[in-house]
């Protein structure tokens, strides 16, 4: 059981740190977005191929391939219309991701019991939690990207596991999409690094990753022409529009910057060990692994700097792997420290820190107001208000200006599914912006709060 308890305290601490902001109901607006997508698509509103945020807006919801909103779907259909939902959701996939990152460690060749050492480096990138808490895609996409990558490493020992990395390349894109392409060029790095295959071996290798990822997505496509559809304007939308046509950077740079300020404990952690130790910079190369993942990290973050189109998320699937290369290095310091200290010493510390972050989730669970709300309070509240007074699934008008504020739109379809209408004639009920909005004639005011007003239409 001991070999297990430095994993167990590296679960707990993350449960006790993370636990308040998911016992919040606000969140980012895209994973509302995502979890009211979710939410309709458990309970027969749209379906895997055709899902939709509500009958008036994004229905048919094309803006992202739909396999990480399916999955989450699930737990609603399993645990119902709960607000934790979305947040037990990402929390098991965290813990997935953690776990094949042991699987990884493990695989190539490090020592087992040091295992919660790239666990831990992974902690002390604030994006991982960021990703978790406000349930993005990207850290669905990020399993599959792990899973692709320890597949690989299996198949330079047994080749059939190769099919399932290609797998796992085609599970990610239909997560997230072309951000885990970039595992295509695994068998290419690994052979540049560590030369242990031939060049006719890594070839075929990166043929069999690049046309297996593909010949799953095609054969999709070919049973169900949904599936077609979906893709189709998904890449022609998302991909090519986006590459062409947004920009929501200045610079084409951004991207390394987000990358390297998410990431900055971690390469911190390792300068301060490698001045500690005074080891040379040539001492660094010798482990060919670490410096493998590190090009298959920058690899994944280079070739977004090809759109001006850039999010710091979307560099999350490669903090595994950078978590994993540091850990390596760290390894011999961090042993050479911990070995300071009697068996008993460090056996003792482990269980005060495993009782004492057990205690603090417990503390969090018991003492938290659940429906407390870190972010967005104003928008939670006319929520509320609106489900006081409006049966589920209900239409509601709303103004121009209200049309653009897409945080209310996904609170209001994920907690009441309603359907906004536009500048909608002969609605029972209006939102609107006080100061800014105007009453529509035959109307009465029957709640307002947080800057917006609930109009209710009068019988003439």
């Amino acid at each position: 059981m001991r070999k297990y308890l430095s994993i167990a305290i590296v679960f707990f601490v993350f449960l006790a740190i993370i636990l308040p902001s998911l016992l919040s109901r606000g969140m980012f607006m895209d994973g509302l977005l995502y979890a009211a997508v979710s939410k309709n698509m458990a309970f027969g509103d749209g379906n895997f191929w055709q899902p939709q945020l509500s009958t008036t807006i994004l229905n048919p919801f094309y803006e992202h391939p739909p396999l990480a909103i399916g999955m989450q779907s699930l737990f609603f259909y399993v645990f119902g219309d709960k607000y934790w939902v979305e947040d037990l959701y990402q929390l098991v996939i965290a813990f997935l991701i953690g776990y094949v990152m042991i699987k990884i460690w493990k695989e190539l060749n490090q020592k087992a019991s040091f295992s919660w050492l790239p666990l831990a480096l992974l902690l002390v990138c604030p994006l991982f939690f960021w990703s978790v808490k406000n349930g993005m895609l990207e850290t669905t996409m990020t399993l599959f990207v792990c899973s692709g990558l320890l597949f690989y490493i299996k198949s330079m020992k047994v080749r059939w596991f190769l099919i399932f990395s290609g797998i796992c390349i085609s599970l990610a894109f239909l997560s997230k999409g072309v951000f885990c392409l970039y595992l295509w060029g695994m068998p290419f790095v690994f052979w540049l690094v560590k030369k242990e295959v031939s060049f006719a071996r890594m070839t075929l290798d990166s043929l069999v990753l690049i046309v297996g990822s593909i010949g799953v997505i095609a054969l999709v496509i070919l049973l169900d022409q949904q599936a077609y559809d979906y893709l189709y304007a998904y890449i022609n939308n998302q991909v090519i529009g986006s590459v062409e046509n947004v920009k929501t950077v200045s610079s084409r740079w951004s991207i390394l910057i987000d990358f390297f300020s998410e990431s900055i404990v971690i390469w911190l952690l390792l300068l301060i060990s490698l001045v500690l130790k005074r080891i040379k910079i040539k001492q660094l190369v010798i482990n060919k692994n670490a410096i493998a993942l590190f090009l298959i990290v920058f690899s994944g973050v280079l070739p977004i700097m090809l759109s001006m189109k850039q999010r710091g998320f979307y560099t999350l699937s490669v903090f595994p792997f950078l978590a994993i290369a540091v850990a390596i290095l760290l390894f011999p310091f961090v042993e050479e420290l911990l070995n300071r200290w009697s068996k008993e010493i460090r056996l003792k510390i482990q269980k005060i820190v495993l009782v004492s972050s057990i205690l603090a989730c417990l503390s969090v669970l018991v003492f938290y107001p659940k429906q407390s709300a870190l972010r967005d309070k104003d928008l939670l509240e006319i929520t509320d208000v609106v489900n006081k007074h409006i049966p589920a699934q209900g239409g509601i008008g709303i103004s121009t200006q209200l049309r653009q504020n897409w945080s209310l739109i996904s609170y209001l379809a994920r907690y009441g599914g309603y359907s906004l209408h536009l500048n909608g004639s002969n609605m029972k009920y209006y939102l609107l912006q006080k100061g800014k909005d105007e009453l529509p004639p035959n109307t009465k005011v029957i709640d307002e709060s947080s800057g917006f007003y609930l109009v209710q239409t009068v019988s003439q």
